[in-house]
């Protein structure tokens, strides 16, 4: 676990966790590669969020939505968070149960969804202020935080041996059925079902 987490709790709400028994690779399930190239000039991507939504409604289907990110919003002037920010109602966005979920671009592992707030934290950023710790989904004038997983990238090389990096990833082709012992990335504070980032040895 990292236990430099602040500014909401959504700068490093990241920890390491390795599976007691190794995985099954197959052509659903897959290593996903961390990026490691800096945050493209234009501002703002396009990527992709997979979550079971609000899970009070027991829904067993996985959606998947479109977001539009940037780094850091409005006030939040940090590279280390990932943001969206919901516009209007009805447009998708992480839910209750979502906390976990990887940020995808550009089919590689950006962040990791930490919590919503709302976009009023800006007229008074102060994070003990308890009517900035709860959201709603797909409700407009909302931040969704992501915690960025580049700057991290060095903490994991700490914690993990350097031949068990899933850095190598053209041992794991698309219909690979080898055994795999990886790390799975996921919050802090939420435990969430979704198999996240692998950082492999592959045998």
């Amino acid at each position: 676990m990292n236990d430099a987490s602040d500014l909401l709790g959504a700068r490093h709400d990241l920890a390491l966790v390795k599976l007691v028994t190794p995985l099954l690779l197959s052509s659903t399930m897959q290593v996903l590669e961390i990026e490691k190239s800096a945050w493209p000039s234009r501002g703002h991507r396009l990527c992709t969020l997979a979550g079971y939504g609000q899970n009070m409604d027991n829904d067993t289907r996985l959606h998947v939505s479109v977001l539009r990110v940037t780094q850091g919003c409005d006030c939040i002037e940090d590279t280390e968070i990932i943001c969206a920010k919901i516009l209007k109602d009805g447009d998708d966005s992480p839910c209750f149960g979502d906390a976990g979920s990887v940020l995808v671009c550009d089919n590689k592992g950006v962040a990791v969804t930490s919590r919503g707030i709302p976009t009023t934290y800006c007229d008074n950023p102060h994070p003990e202020n308890s009517s900035h710790t709860m959201v709603g989904c797909a409700r407009k004038n909302t931040y969704f935080l992501f915690s960025n997983l580049l700057p991290h990238l060095q903490w994991f090389q700490d914690l993990v041996p350097r031949d068990a990096l899933g850095y190598l990833h053209s041992k794991a082709n698309r219909h690979s059925m080898k055994y795999v012992q990886y790390y799975d990335v996921i919050t802090s504070v939420h435990l969430f079902a979704l198999l996240i980032l692998f950082s492999s040895h592959f045998y």
